[in-house]
């Protein structure tokens, strides 16, 4: 899905459900914004509409989100929204990715 403000057309960045598990459980939350846009609570305010959907209308038990290690900024989105890092998980595409995990509540 593409994230841009109400009254442009201008992308501005997207967010995705993705990588679902074959019982359509589980799903990994994937998202970019361009850089003039952080910090702004774009990204906060578009997560927590996907999360919402995720949940409540694709009935998700759990959404994954992997970031790079060094991303700060994306770690505090996840904390903020309650996600919890998945200590001793390893992604096995990338050994410098963290994976955070939010549970269905």
């Amino acid at each position: 899905m593409g994230i841009s403000f109400k009254d442009q057309r201008n992308l501005i960045g997207t967010i995705c459900l993705w990588n679902f598990s074959d019982d359509r459980q589980t799903a990994e939350v994937g998202y970019e914004l361009l850089p003039d846009y952080h910090k702004k609570g774009i990204m906060s305010e578009t997560l927590q509409g996907v999360l919402k959907f995720g949940f409540e209308v694709l009935n998700l038990q759990t959404i994954l989100a992997y970031t790079h290690q060094s991303n700060e900024a994306s770690q505090s989105l996840l904390l903020k929204h309650h996600f919890i890092l998945e200590e001793g998980k390893k992604d096995n595409k990338n050994s410098e990715n963290v994976i955070f995990r939010l549970s269905r509540t």
